[in-house]
């Protein structure tokens, strides 16, 4: 396995709090994180569940938890792939072929152009996603997948998209000498990788007080 796929020892990745963080729901995080110090001043439960604390708590828009450092790692090779991994619960060499074999995903849609992300990410984040990640093309299916079917064939004639979706999820499969729903599982991952990226940098533009996102 190439060493680029490694995270450095010192990656903030790798830090034990990262996955809830980068992996789990923001609004979440945020509430227990509250909740956690009401309870270290000495709050009874009572009070830290009235509404007084949590309706501010919840009021707040969080669409990301993730530092900009985290962030940096994940817009790597090596970031993607412990993503993916930690997602999937794949090792990461497993996961590093699945990775390698679907590259460029077919994952967005076909008019995201990347402009969410100017200003916001450098131009070679930008440039990594676009090698990352291809429009869905021919295979604008996936997206019907992802959204009404959970990633399962779709309930239609085995004709036309779904035909071709079907003969990429076996391309794919037999590239990475995977099980084709193990490559459905890591499409559905990748997915939200893309989708923990696009929620940081609302935030990022929530930050600097840009109420627009795209």
């Amino acid at each position: 396995m190439p060493l680029n796929y490694r995270l450095s020892p010192d990656s903030p990745l790798l830090c034990p709090d990262a996955p809830k963080r980068i992996l789990g729901d923001p609004r979440q995080y945020v509430f227990c994180q509250r909740m956690q110090d009401l309870e270290e001043l000495g709050f009874s439960v009572e009070q830290m569940f009235s509404g007084k604390y949590t309706d501010d708590v919840m009021a707040v828009p969080t669409h990301s938890v993730m530092t900009q450092e985290e962030m940096d790692e994940l817009l790597t090779d090596a970031g993607t792939v412990w993503f993916l991994s930690q997602a999937t619960d794949l090792d990461v060499w497993e996961a590093s072929r699945l990775y390698e074999a679907g590259t460029p995903w077919p994952l967005r849609s076909l008019d995201d152009d990347l402009q969410w992300a100017t200003d916001f990410l450098k131009n070679e984040q930008i440039d990594f996603l676009s090698r990352l990640f291809q429009p869905v093309g021919r295979h604008g299916q996936i997206i019907i997948e992802l959204a009404a079917n959970g990633w399962e064939a779709p309930n239609q004639p085995d004709g036309g998209p779904v035909k071709q979706v079907r003969a990429y999820w076996k391309h794919v499969a037999k590239k990475a000498n995977e099980d084709i729903r193990m490559v459905r599982y890591a499409a559905l991952a990748l997915h939200y990788y893309y989708d923990c990226i696009q929620r940081f940098v609302k935030q990022q533009r929530l930050d600097c007080g840009q109420t627009s996102f795209w």
